[in-house]
């Protein structure tokens, strides 16, 4: 399958960095497109599941063992004092993982085509759009890792007066590093472009 070869690819150096046309299409082999769900997916899962579940497991089991309290004493403390702390960590991480949740259903849909698509709105995985900007969401930063290589898109969310902040991990098809780097620096770009147009101190009016 020559998917590097396909019409929705751009010429590395040819993209058309503008509002209105895609910045660059990415086709996917089915082990690339595998790959990339298990970059974005696990890692955010593992980051969700595992720092809200390990330590009211060890806070229990340390009462338990060390402290030689009931069980039934362990669950009102618990219930009493670690359960509100815990629910309030699950809500912060909540929204992040929800929109990772939603790009893992999308990459699992079997009808959409395996692309991904980048554009001054956002990024489409599978046919479905992710914004990385708008009037609540800001895109802090954009790198790229190697091995595999990888764009990370850093954004922050402010939902109730609070910024949640979270990552999109894109995997970059083989071949296509040189346009991934093009991608990075004018999404850079765009990231400078957008501080300077909003002023920390705007003036006083007369």
């Amino acid at each position: 399958m020559h998917y590097h070869d396909s019409p929705h690819s751009l010429p590395s150096g040819n993209q058309r960095f503008d509002d209105y046309h895609a910045w660059a299409h990415w086709e996917y082999s089915p082990e690339e497109w595998a790959l990339f769900d298990r970059i974005d997916w696990r890692a955010i899962w593992l980051r969700y599941w595992l720092p809200n579940v390990i330590p009211p497991v060890c806070i229990f089991i340390l009462g338990i063992t060390a402290f030689r309290l009931s069980v039934l004493t362990m669950l009102l403390i618990m219930i009493a004092f670690v359960l509100p702390v815990w629910a309030a960590i699950f809500a912060i991480r909540a929204y992040a993982y929800g929109e990772a949740k939603k790009r893992h259903k999308a990459r699992q849909n079997q009808d959409q085509p395996q692309r991904v698509t980048f554009s001054s709105d956002g990024v489409w995985e599978a046919g479905i759009h992710f914004p990385l900007g708008g009037p609540f969401l800001k895109l802090r930063s954009v790198h790229m890792t190697s091995q595999p290589t990888v764009l990370h898109f850093r954004l922050k969310y402010l939902m109730r007066n609070n910024y949640v902040r979270y990552t999109i991990h894109v995997l970059v098809p083989r071949g296509r590093e040189e346009e991934a780097a093009q991608l990075m620096k004018h999404y850079q770009a765009k990231i400078a472009e957008a501080k300077k147009r909003t002023p920390s101190n705007p003036p006083e009016p007369v």
